[in-house]
């Protein structure tokens, strides 16, 4: 990655913009949008990586941010379960490998909306309870999200804030969505 700083370097240092004789100003800056994008989402699919093999299940605290993510729906790490439809179910995230479920404590239409755009599944409908979709998960299945905090413009729920002590949920309280 260390040949994409010396591109952006190049491309925003004054050697190239203020060579604006040999260079047309338009290009340059659509150069630079399109470095600086790309960056973004290679920051961006490095921190979920990041955080699906994170041990201590915290992200990383130089990861939070407003970096850009690409949608990547067959990599996604939330999944409704249990619905009569793949936009419709209990809510489940994967961390280490290992699926979950999130707590409904806080949960509202700014999560639910964060989830259909992760999964691509268009606007959200409802934040229903997750005991309404059968079978309810497995006792041995794990509440991997106490709370969860979005504001709706995140592209995953992993950009969220979210409390991972899990320490008052059980399955009766796992979160649900519904998407168009």
């Amino acid at each position: 990655m260390a040949w994409l700083f010396l591109i952006l370097a190049f491309f925003t240092g004054p050697g190239l913009l203020g060579a604006s004789a040999s260079f047309n100003s338009t290009f340059v800056l659509e150069m630079h949008h399109l470095l600086c994008s790309t960056w973004l989402r290679m920051a961006s699919m490095q921190q979920s990586a990041d955080w699906v093999s994170d041990t201590t299940g915290h992200l990383p605290e130089e990861s939070l941010g407003t970096a850009q993510t690409i949608h990547r729906e067959s990599s996604s790490h939330v999944r409704l379960v249990g619905g009569p439809h793949r936009c419709e179910g209990r809510v489940e995230v994967q961390r280490n490998g290992e699926w979950g479920t999130v707590c409904d404590d806080g949960w509202d239409m700014n999560d639910v909306a964060v989830v259909c755009r992760e999964l691509g599944c268009g606007a959200a409908i409802w934040t229903p309870s997750g005991v309404i979709y059968k079978p309810l998960a497995d006792e041995d299945q794990k509440v991997l999200i106490q709370d969860v905090n979005c504001t709706g413009v995140e592209e995953n729920l992993i950009q969220c804030e979210q409390d991972e002590d899990v320490y008052s949920c059980s399955h009766n309280e796992d979160a649900g969505a519904k998407c168009e």
